[in-house]
């Protein structure tokens, strides 16, 4: 598939299509997966997954290739958030940290793998060969993977949970507290097989799934799911320029991607550190600044130095990333359950909207002489998000995850005045139509 000269519009072509993929695939898979549980859309999309990877690898027409790497792309993204909404769901509040934290160390590792992979094969068919191989491990992860406690609860399958609670003290060797903390307020809801069915008859109506106008009718919830988009958005803009960027740096392409993907780890430990020192809302602001600030200095050092040039961009690519290890960590907290998923899943089609206009800005700037606005344009709309974080999104650590839209509306912004006055005066309002 030759992709030069008159037919090199495919290569940012192909990539966007990528992204509108992974945008459509989260928003669909996102209500999916909040109405029928995480573990069964994990499932699906791992076996997906695998497909449509050896396709990709198998495929000797630039169409075919865009169309299922659009599908492979998409799905490998529901695994992702699905894996992160289920680490979060599963454990109490002082380990969200943690196993957001593995997850993200997954990916860097993955990340790091595939220039040494590319360089290896120095094939994309057999890159693509490799791939298929590893993405099958998910496969094995289906089957040890439970649904996650909070969904049963939230959906009223309380013997499952019961269950669930039940294997998990037995496998920790549990003395006792897990039943007296757990399973007692769930022993109260006399909780049997006739009476679950009755209580699910009964409250079938009331279960009711979210959808994206329902969530942002709200003022509150629609100031937070404005921000959080806007988040995820720069986050993926900036974050998918520089890395596809890299193979155009000065210096080696595969050490550039190499460098990049492992200075992902720095910025992981420090955003996880100060995830519970100073909370969220910090985290991902003075990330956001960082990277913003990187951006905007990176081009005037060109008359100087190509290398100082290239590590700036690396250096802004590196707090954007962290910036996106706490915007994963921050945005799950903010949302109810029966719309977590799709809380989520809507964030990440701005993202991707965001890495969709990614390729044709550097795409632009490469080949136009406009590289000075395109990271100028980057390092600006960093600087934003840092700000309106500050503005609009509430603090939530050590908090427990909200289950309804008034669980929500007690959590608080960091900045005192008009933005603090407003989410507790919208707060009766919600609790009066929640009531009705």
């Amino acid at each position: 598939m030759s992709l030069v000269c008159s037919r090199a519009w495919l290569l940012p072509f192909s990539i966007s299509m990528t992204m509108i993929g992974r945008s459509i695939g989260n928003i669909v898979c996102g209500v999916l997966s909040d109405r029928f549980g995480r573990r069964t859309m994990f499932g699906v999309s791992s076996v997906l997954v695998t497909l449509s990877t050896l396709v990709v690898g198998l495929s000797r027409d630039v169409y075919i290739y865009t169309i299922f790497l659009s599908l492979m792309v998409a799905l490998s993204s529901v695994q992702y958030n699905v894996t992160f909404v289920i680490g979060s769901e599963m454990v109490l509040p002082r380990y969200r940290n943690i196993v957001g934290g593995m997850v993200m160390v997954g990916y860097i590792i993955g990340y790091a793998s595939l220039p040494l992979i590319a360089y290896l094969s120095n094939d994309w068919h057999i890159f693509f060969y490799i791939i298929t191989g590893a993405s099958s491990v998910f496969l094995w992860g289906y089957w040890t993977m439970p649904e996650t406690l909070h969904w049963l609860i939230t959906k009223k399958m309380f013997k499952r949970a019961k269950s669930l609670i039940a294997e998990i003290a037995e496998y920790n060797k549990s003395d006792g507290k897990i039943d007296e903390m757990i399973l007692g307020p769930l022993n109260e809801l006399k909780v049997n097989e006739n009476s679950e069915m009755k209580e699910r008859e009964n409250t079938a109506e009331k279960v009711e799934h979210t959808t994206v106008l329902q969530l942002i009718k709200h003022p509150l919830m629609r100031s937070r799911f404005l921000e959080a988009s806007f988040s995820w958005f720069v986050a993926s803009f900036v974050y998918y320029a520089i890395t596809l960027n890299s193979s155009y740096l000065p210096g080696n392409r595969y050490i550039n991607c190499l460098a990049s993907a492992l200075l992902e780890i720095p910025s992981t430990l420090l955003a996880y550190i100060l995830l519970d020192k100073i909370g969220r809302v910090k985290t991902s602001s003075i990330f956001f600044f960082t990277s913003g600030i990187a951006c905007i200095i990176a081009p005037l050092l060109a008359t100087w130095s190509n290398v100082a040039v290239s590590l700036m961009i690396i250096a802004g690519k590196t707090a954007v990333s962290g910036a996106y290890y706490v915007i994963f960590i921050h945005t799950p907290e903010l949302a109810p359950t029966l719309s977590r998923n799709l809380f989520i899943g809507v964030c990440n089609a701005f993202a991707y909207a965001g890495s969709f206009l990614s390729p044709y800005v550097m795409y632009i700037g490469t080949n136009m002489g406009m590289e000075t606005v395109s990271y100028v344009l980057m390092g600006g709309m960093g600087v934003v998000a840092s700000v309106s974080i500050l503005l609009f999104s509430p603090e939530t650590m050590g908090t427990r995850l909200p289950s309804t839209i008034e669980d929500a509306a007690t959590q608080k912004t960091v900045i005192k005045g008009c933005c603090r006055r407003r989410n507790e005066a919208t707060k009766p309002a919600i609790e009066e139509e929640i009531s009705a």
